[in-house]
């Protein structure tokens, strides 16, 4: 079980009380089936499970759902003011008629979420306040967390990547582009690159928002870099309206 802002798929469990009276699941297009009930556990615990041609979510807000299935940062999704799209819970289940392969899925889990919660969304860029990923120190040195990194991540793939997580930071093979881009979750907010350094690098650097450093601090004296507080476009998905859906 996890407890998080992000969004996901998963799969609730078919109980014999569940099996009674309650009404057959819906048809949907792209689906054989589509069952959708309110999660009143007053938990934030999720489960997140996908598999071919079957998806599931417990215990999911909707503005969480959009923000998973299109792949959106929590920077770039602006509610439409109803209280109850960040604070209802839902759990689904929706499976295919074939084994569905999981963009396939998350096509038909947008068409879902029209359909059901009657979901109207529009994408526009926004000027918003981002920041720019700049050099902290006058003469330019990188910080010694910051070592260039000897690996051809376009040959060896699977030996670059990153792990961003309870607040440490590793990196594998990745460019200051890259390296802005992972960021914004964690800053939430949009990081550009603007250090003007080139290649790739391998770091590694830890923060404690409660006992210290901070993230604004642990950049600066680990790794020779500043998030520099700025504007810019940003694109955004905007929630015009949406209804709780009708249980079955």
């Amino acid at each position: 079980m996890k407890t998080s802002s992000a969004a996901i798929l998963v799969v609730m469990a078919v109980t014999a009380a569940a099996q009674t009276q309650t009404p057959a699941p819906s048809r949907v297009e792209g689906f054989e089936v589509a069952s959708i009930k309110r999660n009143i556990s007053g938990t934030r615990n999720y489960d997140v499970r996908n598999q071919p041609g079957r998806v599931t979510f417990v215990n999911m807000t909707l503005r969480e759902l959009i923000r998973g299935i299109n792949r959106l940062q929590s920077y770039q999704m602006v509610d439409n003011g109803e209280a109850w799209v960040s604070t209802d819970r839902w759990d689904i289940v929706a499976k295919a008629a074939d084994d569905a392969p999981l963009e396939r899925m998350i096509v038909m889990m947008r068409a879902l979420l029209a359909d059901r919660f009657k979901l109207v969304t529009h994408r526009e860029t926004r000027e918003m306040p981002t920041y720019g990923l700049v050099l902290s120190r006058p003469d330019g040195a990188l910080g010694p967390a910051l070592q260039r990194s000897s690996l051809d991540c376009m040959a060896q793939s699977n030996l670059c990547g990153v792990i961003a997580d309870n607040g440490r930071f590793k990196a594998t093979g990745r460019t200051m582009n890259d390296l802005a881009r992972n960021l914004g979750p964690v800053a939430q907010r949009m990081v550009v690159d603007k250090t003007g350094v080139t290649g790739s690098f391998d770091l590694e650097f830890s923060w404690n928002d409660t006992d210290g450093p901070s993230l604004f601090t642990a950049l600066q004296e680990q790794l020779g870099l500043k998030l520099d507080s700025q504007r810019g476009p940003v694109d955004v998905l905007v929630i015009d309206s949406a209804q709780r859906p009708t249980e079955d």
